[in-house]
């Protein structure tokens, strides 16, 4: 593969990461008692929609037999999207049951509070502390350990048998 190709692939995903963080910021969040059930709802169809769409690109890698049939791209999508999914989750419900949330305040908060449960550091510093969200983020968690593994087992594999087609290629 050239490295316009290359190129061009990093600009993509630069672009997509980036249009996905101005929408996470300007997203209007309506956070009134009516909306409460309806977005509540909203937030769980993103999620088990987030699963069915990471089940299938999770398939997809798992039988393609090399690299050209399937890109890992849409891998690194849909774990974007999985952060900005959650943190606003997280955000929605700060804002519409104070309390819920220690130190999370924020837009900011929430994708902090996301990225370091996705990468299990837990600072201490923003966490769940009524019952709603401490529901919210073991399902966040579970999602975690189910798709973002899968994720990153498919990652290495991947790493690993580019590794070894470079190295059958070095010999020959």
């Amino acid at each position: 593969m050239s490295e316009g190709h290359g190129g061009r692939r990093r600009l993509r995903v630069a672009a997509v990461l980036l249009a996905g963080l101005v929408g996470y910021y300007v997203l209007p969040v309506d956070t009134s008692d009516a909306a409460f059930v309806p977005r509540g709802i909203v937030c769980a169809l993103a999620v088990a929609g987030l699963a069915w769409l990471f089940s299938r690109q999770i398939r997809a890698q798992a039988r393609a037999v090399d690299d050209s049939g399937v890109r890992l791209e849409s891998l690194f999508y849909l774990l974007a999207l999985t952060v900005f999914v959650f943190a606003l989750a997280y955000y929605f419900l700060a804002e519409a049951r104070p309390g819920e949330f220690a130190g999370l305040a924020t837009r900011t908060d929430a994708l902090y509070f996301t990225v370091t449960t996705m990468v299990t550091v837990g600072f201490g510093d923003v966490y769940a502390q009524g019952q709603l969200a401490r529901g919210l983020v073991t399902a966040h968690m579970v999602f975690d350990v189910v798709f973002v593994s899968a994720f990153v087992s498919i990652l290495t594999a991947r790493v690993r048998r580019a590794a070894e087609r470079r190295r059958k290629d070095h010999r020959a």
